[in-house]
């Protein structure tokens, strides 16, 4: 009995360690993020709407990403990105909350392909987010805001050359970035990316 575990562990210990694979890349896009509040009198939302976009601008994102498959079908790929947002209060047409930001992503990722990283796949998982800098009309106000947040994604990718991918995403978050202290309402981010990610892995060694 034991001879013959042996061997099946030395039979599924090889093919294992051949399909596990570990990847690394760059990735470049945009990103946007909205506001929405449970109701008025929160920071961006003055006004007794249930949710409310407040504001909608598109900038530039950057980062890197690490990924690791375990079969053909499923991996995990943590990325790493940086960018800022500007939010834009509802009832103001004057003055913008700006908000520098770096975000954690450990995703799981299923590729619907009979390879990994030749075709189109799913990726979700948790998103932490940091917040690095603050302001409105250019004050500083760090000190009345939640500088951790945790929340969720969930979006499709494909590679659509041999060493890039095209990925985007939909993000949503529970812990909100702000907290009206008399009210108890609160706002929190919402948002997408868009991203191409540059397999550089591939790309050096030419798979």
């Amino acid at each position: 009995m034991k001879k013959n575990l042996l061997l099946i562990l030395l039979c599924i210990i090889p093919s294992i360690s051949v399909a596990q694979t570990f990847s690394y890349g760059i990735m470049l896009g945009i990103n946007t993020s909205a506001s929405a509040s449970k109701d008025g009198g929160s920071f961006l939302n003055d006004r007794s709407s249930t949710f409310t976009n407040s504001g909608n601008y598109a900038k530039p994102s950057f980062g890197a990403y690490a990924e690791y498959n375990f079969t053909e079908k499923w991996g995990v790929k943590t990325e790493i990105l940086f960018h800022n947002t500007v939010l834009q209060p509802t009832e103001t047409s004057v003055g913008q909350l700006k908000i520098n930001m770096m975000e954690l992503s450990p995703n799981v990722k299923f590729d619907f392909g009979n390879e990994y990283r030749k075709g189109a796949y799913l990726i979700f998982g948790p998103k932490i987010t940091l917040l690095n800098s603050i302001s409105y009309e250019g004050n500083d106000i760090e000190d009345n805001f939640n500088k951790t947040l945790i929340g969720i994604q969930t979006g499709i990718g494909g590679r659509m050359f041999q060493y890039v991918d095209l990925q985007f995403k939909l993000n949503y978050d529970f812990t909100p970035f702000y907290e009206n202290p008399i009210t108890n309402n609160n706002d929190f981010f919402l948002g997408a990316n868009l991203h191409a990610g540059i397999d550089v892995e591939r790309l050096l060694n030419k798979k």
